[in-house]
């Protein structure tokens, strides 16, 4: 793969990663102001992002490295292993998710929603689509499905 075409698959991840990392710190305030579990939830699953994109680089450099002895087809079959990975990932925080919003509904704790939660999930869901609408193209564009694909799970 040329290198100008692996240099824009370790861009994206490394962009989805500061961007992630920011909005779960605004999400996980916003969760902890108004006392939501959906949003801290939510930021969680953000941060969970930011861990996909690791495994999305440790996947693209395995992936990319040339066939040798021991593997005489190549690499990729570390895209599977990522996604192995990710899914994991996604399904330990969802089922945490789940028993504490179990819980709350349980003890009748309520949400409070105010102004700025409204914007911060506003301005999450416009920076996770350009995000995911870069994400798919790079994917396409390096012939890399795990970067596009990653994508379409969260």
């Amino acid at each position: 793969m040329k290198r100008e075409l692996i240099k824009i698959g370790y861009e994206v991840a490394w962009i989805s990663i500061a961007l992630n990392i920011v909005l779960f710190a605004l999400k996980y305030w916003a969760g902890l102001t108004f006392h939501s579990v959906a949003m801290i939830a939510d930021a969680w699953h953000t941060l969970a992002d930011s861990l996909t994109s690791l495994v999305v680089i440790a996947g693209f450099w395995i992936a990319c490295r040339p066939a040798d002895e021991k593997h005489p087809f190549g690499h990729g079959r570390a895209e599977a292993i990522g996604s192995i990975i990710i899914g994991t990932l996604l399904a330990v925080i969802g089922f945490h998710f789940l028993m504490e919003s179990l819980s709350k509904l349980k003890n009748y704790e309520p949400a409070e929603f105010g102004i700025p939660a409204i914007i911060i999930f506003t301005a999450s869901t416009v920076a996770k689509e350009g995000l995911a609408q870069i994400s798919i193209w790079a994917g396409k564009k390096i012939r890399f499905p795990f970067l596009k694909s990653r994508w379409m799970a969260s």
